[in-house]
């Protein structure tokens, strides 16, 4: 899990640079931290954390200003969102979202890129 992670960012287009800021692989507890910058100035940190009876994991994308673009979390904070406790931000809305990993999250930012580029191109 946590290499597939590394390696999804160091062969991803639009990611130019990643920081691991913390990373613990053992047999019980597996844990990675990253700071990735994209090409288009905005951040994406990642947070993953294994254990036998427990998964927590955040996706947080901002953009230059720090401002969320879009997050996807398992924090048990929406109880009222029909996949609890897997939830999406998108800004001030809190939508349901399945566990997701980082192809998804690379996919989805990856669309977004693109239409935000064929927006401005208009």
């Amino acid at each position: 899990m946590m290499q597939k992670i590394i390696d999804s960012l160091t062969f991803c287009k639009f990611i130019d640079s990643y920081e691991i800021l913390e990373y613990f692989n053992e047999d019980t507890t597996k844990l990675i931290k990253i700071k990735a910058k994209l090409n288009n100035s905005t951040t994406l940190y990642i947070r993953e954390l294994i254990q036998p009876d427990n998964c927590k994991y955040s996706y947080h994308w901002q953009n230059e200003n720090n401002e969320m673009i879009l997050r996807w979390d398992n924090a048990p904070h929406f109880p009222s969102v029909s996949t609890f406790p897997h939830h999406l931000h998108r800004g001030n809305e809190v939508t349901s979202s399945y566990r997701v990993f980082i192809e998804e999250v690379l996919s989805e930012i990856k669309n977004y890129l693109y239409s935000e580029s064929k927006l401005g191109a208009g």
